[in-house]
């Protein structure tokens, strides 16, 4: 296939039994931080992403760890700005849920950006914390599990979700 391809493959693709976050067993787990916390694997990242922006927002809206780490680094390369939702409320200093750049105007188009499809969940948590603040224009994963959350966004939000991979590009090699 390609060098991000292969990288995800042998650093980030495991097989055997996991429990998932959402409580799930799978034989399949995805870890993109040991490709996304590498400078060869953001660069290569960033470049699959912005293939696949091909219209107009304002800002990344990073959701979760690996969403973080993805929306800075293809947010450098695109120069767009990026706003963080984190998964629950600080108990310390502002108590923010949610980051703001300064530059933030409401009703800005958005994608919502993250590194892992599952469910849906964290995307759908981090909807429900922007829809009312932004225009959501669209959501980028870098790989989508096929397990339903492409689906349950798109059909009760109606908010096309892109993915870079699929579930099913890595299980067609073994």
């Amino acid at each position: 296939m390609d060098e991000l391809y292969n990288m995800i493959y042998e650093k980030s693709i495991k097989f055997g039994d996991f429990t998932l976050r959402s409580g799930k067993k799978s034989n399949f787990y995805v870890d993109c931080r040991p490709v996304i916390l590498s400078v060869n694997g953001r660069n290569l990242i960033k470049e699959k992403i912005a293939n696949l922006l091909d219209f107009d927002f304002d800002f990344f809206v990073a959701t979760g760890v690996g969403g973080s780490y993805l929306a800075c680094s293809v947010g450098d390369f695109l120069h767009k700005d990026v706003i963080h939702i984190r998964d629950s409320k600080k108990d310390h200093g502002t108590k923010n849920k949610m980051e703001l750049p300064f530059n933030f105007f409401k009703g800005c188009k958005v994608v919502i950006i993250d590194d892992v499809l599952t469910s849906g969940n964290s995307i759908f948590t981090c909807i429900d914390e922007i829809n009312s603040k932004t225009n959501i224009v669209s959501c980028i994963v870098l790989i989508d599990r096929e397990e339903g959350g492409k689906e349950f966004i798109e059909d009760n939000y109606e908010i096309p979700i892109l993915s870079v991979f699929k579930k099913s590009d890595f299980l067609k090699d073994i």
